[in-house]
């Protein structure tokens, strides 16, 4: 494996295999996607309260129904047992 400071790799803690890797950004990049998605809001979605329930709403439901599909990953990712990744609820 070769290491880089330009990658981030995610490793299975309890299997050492390597799941994936990601590339780093400099400090610029990350303000540069900060900005954009500070632009990316209008002020319709600011005043759209229903709108913004709606899509949380949506997300609370999407974690729920993908729950152990979820808990896998971060059982994967962090070595946690998948009872406790899956936790209560």
């Amino acid at each position: 494996m070769d290491i880089s400071l330009n990658q981030i790799i995610t490793i299975n803690p309890a299997t050492g295999e390597e799941i994936a890797t990601f590339s780093t950004m400099d400090k610029n990049q990350v303000f540069d996607l900060v900005g954009k998605s500070k632009k990316s809001i209008s002020p319709e979605w600011k005043k759209d309260y229903e709108k913004r329930r709606s899509y949380i709403y949506n997300l609370v439901e999407y974690l729920k129904k993908n729950k152990t599909k979820l808990a896998k990953v971060a059982t994967t990712e962090m070595g946690k047992p998948l009872k406790e990744s899956i936790g209560r609820g």
